[in-house]
């Protein structure tokens, strides 16, 4: 199941989140951002790719 029509909202980061940023990006930029390095944090990739086979890439 894939999350849709998500809002921005109040961001809770717990410590070993501070000073990470959000960005809201198309599923195809985000996957391009991995694939060259810029998304490496690791729960962030396997985030992307779990979004990515639910949308059948």
């Amino acid at each position: 199941m894939l999350a849709t029509d998500l809002l921005a909202d109040a961001i809770y980061q717990d410590d070993a989140e501070l000073g990470m940023t959000v960005h809201w990006w198309k599923l195809s930029e985000a996957g391009d951002a991995v694939r060259v390095g810029r998304i490496a944090e690791y729960g962030s990739v396997a985030g992307l790719l779990l979004a990515a086979h639910a949308q059948g890439w």
